[in-house]
């Protein structure tokens, strides 16, 4: 008897939707115990019912990886999404690459807070 998989890339889709309607607030995170490689980094966000997620990005010789992690409230993982920029997964999933790319933007803009500095460096520069 087959069973159907659940279909984690539209909550991928959905998280980053939510996201962009500034109704998931993201913060820079590692992994605790984990060694984050240079040309690494990641954002987390925690939903209510203490759902959470992590996106990040890895850069290797020459290749990009996007992955969005879901958590359970005990922290177990529920699924991992994770696709590099190789020509088959460009080929077959060029989408959902593409929104995990996007998303992983959107976090990190708002994690770091992107946005407000450059508004304030562009002030700055105005005054001097």
């Amino acid at each position: 008897m087959a069973t159907n998989a659940p279909d984690y890339s539209s909550i991928a889709f959905k998280l980053l939707e939510k996201t962009k309607a500034g109704k998931v607030e993201w913060e820079q995170s590692s992994r605790f115990g984990e060694v984050v490689y240079e040309g690494s980094e990641l954002f987390r966000a925690e939903l209510t019912e203490g759902f959470r997620f992590e996106v990040g990005r890895t850069r290797s010789s020459g290749d990009t990886t996007y992955s969005l992690t879901m958590r359970d409230e005990q922290g177990t993982d529920v699924f991992t999404l994770s696709l590099t920029d190789d020509p088959d997964t460009m080929f077959n999933q060029r989408r959902l690459y593409e929104g995990l790319a996007e998303l992983y933007e959107v976090a990190r803009r708002k994690a770091l807070k992107v946005d407000q500095k450059v508004e304030r460096v562009s002030e700055i520069l105005e005054r001097i």
